[in-house]
């Protein structure tokens, strides 16, 4: 949108500064169409973010960039001292266009939009012939650098996109990462919790039905088993809450060793320096629990590169 605006503003300050063009209403009406042209175009510009090829919007979008500069570029064939710059608003035109082609249109809409800027000062020439006469075809702007910035314009939109596809990928693969390393430590969490659980109460089963099964044959060992029974269950309570508090088995080494890995998996250029001091097993199972929690929301919330 930037590069289009340039050759806008550029072309809309020599249109108003150039004192050999005519003077009265049709000077001012090539203004005018000027300025609806470059804010139709910048516009238009928004349906760009679906990228290369990503299709044409509504018929009646493309008809609005279009109908001010084919206006302008008929009504500047009748304005003396401007043959090329009212046609460059018609090229600015197809090259926000163009790009939302598939390749063999957008091929043909450039040369259909070099034609139409070449075309503009043939004719106007013809209407317009010098004193020897030969095609006035001169101008407010200088043909040489106003031509070269033209005939890039297809390059700098073309390219501006394609680096704005690198970056929308980039940043959804990032989000990727940031939801795989989630659902990941879920995964994590739900086979420690099915470990826990599933162990002990299997355990529980079994006593339980042999309790069930000695209560009339030998209630003294059906008593022990109930008893066993009630211990298991408190245990298998405490490693559930732990596990749930992060109290199991948080070691500060391997926690910034995996968050090193994350980081480096979702594309973050991450370098570990760690001296970890003995501060006790409390303390580093704090720091391992805020490392965790500060690597995913660096995966979810920041743009870290």
């Amino acid at each position: 949108m930037i590069c289009v605006l340039v050759l806008h503003v550029f072309v809309l300050m020599a249109l108003v500064a150039d004192p050999v063009a005519a003077t009265g209403w049709l000077r001012w009406l090539v203004v005018a169409l000027m300025v609806v042209s470059t804010v139709t175009v910048v516009r238009f510009c928004w349906f760009l973010e679906g990228g290369v090829g990503s299709g044409l919007p509504r018929s009646r979008e493309v008809a609005v960039v279009f109908v001010p500069p084919a206006a302008l570029w008929i009504v500047s064939l009748a304005e003396p001292g401007l043959p090329l710059a009212p046609a460059l608003a018609l090229w600015s035109a197809v090259n926000v266009v163009a790009p939302l082609l598939r390749p063999r249109r957008r091929a043909w809409a450039y040369v259909c939009g070099v034609l139409a800027v070449v075309a503009h000062p043939v004719l106007y020439g013809s209407l317009h012939p010098g004193p020897d006469g030969s095609p006035a075809i001169s101008g407010p702007l200088s043909p040489v650098p106003t031509t070269l910035y033209a005939a890039l314009l297809p390059i700098m939109v073309l390219g501006s996109l394609w680096w704005w596809q690198i970056v929308v990928r980039l940043d959804e693969s990032r989000r990727l990462a940031g939801d795989l390393a989630v659902a990941r430590e879920r995964l994590r969490f739900a086979a420690d919790l099915h470990d826990i659980q599933g162990h002990h109460l299997q355990v529980i089963a079994l006593k339980a039905e042999l309790a069930e099964r000695l209560l009339t044959v030998d209630p003294a060992a059906a008593e022990a088993n109930i008893h066993e029974t009630r211990v298991i269950a408190r245990r298998a309570l405490e490693e559930t809450r732990s596990l749930v508090q992060g109290y199991r088995r948080v070691d500060l080494d391997e926690e910034l060793a995996n968050a090193a890995d994350v980081l480096a998996a979702a594309g973050i250029d991450c370098h570990l320096r760690a001296e970890v001091a003995a501060v006790g097993s409390e303390a580093e199972r704090l720091l391992g629990v805020v490392v965790r929690e500060a690597t995913t929301n660096i995966l979810r919330h920041s743009r870290a590169a």
